[in-house]
């Protein structure tokens, strides 16, 4: 059956993401620290704990990175002695600076110049879990539909993610092929909603058995996918 939809993970899969989180965390508390001094050591001591707090007591955010991340902010304010008001405000303002560089991301190899030859050719959307907003970045106008795991209501490996991206266009999953390094929420994820998968592997991820291919670098991507066509 012929590829129609060609779905992308994100993180890790188009770029690396550690460095990246790691300097947007940086240049935020940065930004705090010239507003409340107190601030980084109560966020390095309980921000993990504050976490868990986050979503133990709203268990409908666990799948949104950014509300979690808004959640233990505004937790961290109150802790130092802000109001509630102040803290919700600060929040805001300080996930801003990191969102700003979260989005500053560092392409693999070959990803503009694999996408430009895949646009035309298939269906392509974005699938993450993560909070990269892609018109932001680099791959601005890269894909006919970007999804998150916060506007799906569902994160990754569950299947209701991938089914989002088929309805959109209509296509069924044998006519879709997701492509990502994460051999449970991507590769499990889309082979048990019925899509093909294709498991970027770059050497640092346990590679998935049930993965339809493997490939080291992303130049490599437009011959698997029609390979899968074969």
């Amino acid at each position: 059956m012929k590829i129609r939809l060609v779905t992308f993970d994100l993180d890790d899969t188009l770029w690396k993401t550690g460095p990246i989180i790691q300097r947007a965390e940086r240049k935020m508390l940065h930004w705090i620290d010239e507003r409340d001094s107190s601030f980084r050591e109560i966020y390095s001591a309980k921000g993990v704990s504050f976490i868990q707090e986050a979503v133990d007591e709203r268990p409908e955010i666990a799948h949104d990175v950014t509300a979690i991340r808004l959640a233990t902010l505004a937790r961290t304010f109150e802790t130092v002695g802000k109001s509630t008001e102040q803290a919700a405000s600060l929040a805001q303002e300080a996930f801003d600076v990191f969102q700003r560089w979260r989005n500053k991301v560092e392409l693999f190899e070959g990803a503009i110049e694999v996408l430009e030859q895949l646009q035309g050719r298939y269906l392509l959307a974005s699938l993450t879990n993560g909070n990269a907003e892609v018109d932001k970045t680099p791959l601005a106008n890269s894909f006919d539909l970007d999804l998150t795991a916060a506007s799906v209501g569902v994160k990754k490996p569950d299947p209701r993610m991938f089914v989002a991206a088929l309805d959109a266009f209509n296509v069924t999953p044998a006519e879709a092929v997701h492509v990502g390094d994460h051999p449970v929420d991507d590769i499990e994820g889309a082979r048990n909603a019925g899509l093909h998968a294709i498991q970027i592997g770059f050497g640092t991820r346990e590679l998935s058995k049930r993965a339809n291919a493997t490939i080291n670098d992303l130049r490599d991507l437009p011959y698997a996918i029609a390979s899968l066509m074969d």
